[in-house]
């Protein structure tokens, strides 16, 4: 059982995709989990809510209350989770290509000195190590997207998240950086298909790059 956690708001059509994707190109026996934080309008369900609630086959939480952090929602996500080995965790606006999962975990598996594992890197990491005789795993600080599979014990091992005030995602995933390394996988298995940005010498900057090849290698997906 591998649980895929799927933070979402209000994109439906990018949330459409990245359900239909998941579903159709995983290995493993999942349990997918949507923490949504979609509003209502006058009253109504969001287009988002009405489809979520129709879905037979996930675990469907509506953080109704207040907007949820992506660190909240990663939270309640995993809370929710079954008992696994490991743990994907991913934005509403992704593509996942073929065998993602399984290359994944060849890659956790293989490099125990690595926290968390991407789809797809922004920047050049380290030497580039092998995990099939396709696709490579590259060490950095940076990923587009959040879209990355670790494992379940090195989270349960934190125990510094009392409660949905802390950005708990974002505070595993910082001390992964700081602690050991985070890996991305090249080529890429999952695509982002939402705006990414990417860190560079003068703070955030819109980095459409990655985007833009994507949209020519892969016509028939939805990119907003």
């Amino acid at each position: 059982m591998l649980p895929v956690i799927i933070a979402s708001y209000n994109r439906p059509r990018l949330l459409k995709q990245t359900l239909d994707s998941l579903r159709a190109n995983s290995d493993s026996k999942l349990q997918i989990i949507v923490v949504d934080c979609s509003p209502n309008q006058e009253g109504n369900d969001s287009e988002t809510v009405t489809y979520l609630k129709q879905q037979k086959d996930i675990t469907y939480f509506h953080w109704k209350k207040t907007q949820a952090t992506i660190g909240q929602q990663m939270t309640k996500g995993v809370e929710l989770a079954k008992p696994s080995k490991f743990i994907y965790f991913s934005a509403n606006d992704m593509y996942f290509l073929p065998h993602w999962d399984t290359i994944l975990k060849k890659a956790l598996n293989k490099y125990d000195d690595v926290v968390i594992v991407g789809g797809r890197g922004v920047h050049g990491g380290d030497q580039p190590r092998g995990i099939t005789n396709k696709h490579n795993l590259l060490i950095t600080g940076l990923q587009a997207g959040y879209s990355q599979m670790f494992r379940r014990k090195e989270w349960d091992a934190e125990g510094a998240f009392p409660n949905y005030d802390e950005d708990s995602w974002i505070s595993f995933e910082m001390r992964a950086v700081f602690d050991k390394k985070i890996g991305v996988v090249s080529p890429p298995v999952v695509i982002h298909c939402g705006l990414t940005s990417t860190m560079n010498e003068t703070g955030f900057a819109h980095d459409k790059t990655s985007i833009e090849l994507d949209k020519e290698q892969y016509p028939d997906l939805i990119f907003e």
